[in-house]
């Protein structure tokens, strides 16, 4: 029978592994920064990956938290035999939560006295100011205590009849994106009160998109009959791919749309409703149109959520090609 050694128990032990952890999170951290954790840098991806598993981890922890404590509590009360081993169990969950704070506030020290952040900002010393508040311990403990985890919110509207009526909405992910693939019409002229036959001839070429809309900020403006701009004008909400210069008729190929390699959508350009020149003449009632403008021209069914992670691909037959992925 084999027998487990002193070194063997020690690498399998919960707090060498919470050491190791924390060794390759700090390198992968230092790794984002050395690559440019801003947009558009190559560490870009990295630094909000590693930024999402660390607020999902401190989410985790708010959790699970109060609910250990109140288990220790009650097993030291009770004093019960069965209880002996989860009691045992909670200290020492309790106990590697403590050290792993501890080492990262010491991390966090450390990397402030050699990396000093505030040498690179744009505030000079002297207009510096201490701070109108700071937090208290008590700030600390209650901190620890989930707020609102699963997106709770309800919201009342009153009608003209004068009934309220309440409406709760509930999202554990708290955002939730959904994404539908549309030709885009790129403009080389502006106009106003066009024509179909007008609208076509400002058409410099056409662009595979994507349109992008938070499902959450959405639904909060509609309980609040507010409008929807923030839901659909957010960053980077509406990718699309290079121009390609068309003049004459537009392209009447196929357009589709896959999420992860599964097809989501797929129509016909020459199957829509309104056609690119009607669309344009008719934003052109509402709106004077400008050399530059990019103009959505519509979708086929199958609008569907997506996730960070996920990596979308559409295409418009005759235009060109568009990929990215959620990050």
């Amino acid at each position: 029978m084999a027998v487990a050694t002193s070194k063997s128990r020690f690498i399998s032990g919960f707090g060498f592994q919470v050491l190791i952890a924390m060794v390759i999170g700090l390198g992968l951290g230092l790794l984002a920064r050395e690559l440019g954790p801003a947009k558009g840098e190559a560490g870009f991806a990295l630094a909000e990956t590693l930024r999402q598993i660390g607020s999902i981890f401190v989410q985790l922890l708010r959790v699970l938290v109060p609910p250990l404590v109140f288990t220790a509590i009650v097993a030291s009360i009770a004093n019960l035999a069965e209880l002996q081993n989860a009691a045992r169990l909670v200290w020492r969950t309790l106990f590697w939560f403590a050290v792993t704070a501890l080492i990262a506030v010491l991390i966090g020290i450390a990397l402030g006295l050699i990396l000093q952040p505030g040498l690179h900002t744009t505030v000079a010393a002297a207009q510096a100011q201490a701070p109108k508040t700071s937090g208290s311990w008590l700030d600390f403990l209650t901190g620890l205590v989930p707020a609102n985890v699963l997106g709770l919110t309800a919201s009342t509207t009153v009608n003209d009849a004068g009934v309220a009526k309440t409406s709760l909405s509930f999202n554990v992910l708290q955002i939730l994106v959904i994404s539908l693939i549309t030709g885009v019409a790129a403009l080389k002229a502006g106009g106003e009160n066009l024509t179909p036959e007008q609208a076509i001839d400002l058409v410099f070429g056409y662009a595979v998109g994507v349109d992008l809309t938070r499902r959450d900020l959405q639904a909060a403006a509609k309980a609040k009959s507010h409008p929807w701009e923030a839901a659909k004008a957010f960053d980077a909400s509406a990718p699309i791919s290079a121009i390609r210069p068309i003049s004459g008729p537009p392209p009447q190929g196929a357009i589709f749309l896959s999420v992860n390699g599964v097809e989501r959508q797929r129509g016909q350009i020459a199957d829509m409703i309104w056609n690119v020149a009607e669309v344009i003449a008719q934003a052109s009632q509402l709106w004077r149109l400008e050399a530059g403008d990019l103009i959505f021209t519509g979708t086929p069914e199958g609008v569907g959520a997506i996730v960070r992670g996920d990596r979308v691909e559409g295409e418009v037959e005759g235009v060109g090609k568009l990929s990215f992925t959620v990050v």
